[in-house]
């Protein structure tokens, strides 16, 4: 039996076989950018969890970088070589939050995209907060789930 990915009882095989099952998606209409072009920012302190992530986004033909905290992430955010086209991150990560990262990456980079995941908070966490995330996906979640939210955020 397969487990959605950010499961504790999900293996490697596992994960493999749904990556490569439910990353094959039809196209619906063309994307504004080439997904070759498209990076995406992977920030997550769980490893497996961040290649994982990285690995389904690039089976579907996205560029990403992983990073296993928020200040890696913002320090090559406010480097020269500018922002990603999406920010996905972890919502706790040690002594700082995904929503954190958000926040200080829209300040800089205001119309950068971005999505919180999370197997411990849900949307509600930042309902008060001034800057939001533009999407919330709750872990475990499965391949194709996520591939769907991303088309959807990088189309608007």
């Amino acid at each position: 039996m397969r487990h959605p990915i950010g499961t504790k009882n999900a293996n490697s095989a596992d994960v493999m076989m749904a990556i490569q099952e439910e990353t094959r998606t039809e196209e619906t209409s063309p994307e504004p950018r080439s997904k070759g072009e498209t990076m995406v920012f992977v920030v997550d302190d769980q490893q497996v969890i961040a290649d994982l992530t990285a690995a389904i986004l690039e089976l579907e033909g996205y560029q990403t970088r992983i990073f296993n905290s928020p200040s890696e992430a913002f320090q090559a955010l406010d480097s020269d070589a500018g922002a990603p086209d999406l920010l996905l991150t972890d919502y706790q990560m040690g002594q700082s939050t995904g929503l954190e990262l958000i926040d200080q990456s829209k300040k800089r980079h205001p119309g950068l995209r971005t999505i919180l995941l999370s197997g411990s908070v849900q949307r509600s966490v930042y309902a008060d907060r001034r800057v939001k995330p533009d999407e919330f996906l709750e872990k475990p979640f499965v391949p194709k789930h996520l591939i769907d939210v991303v088309k959807a955020i990088l189309k608007d």
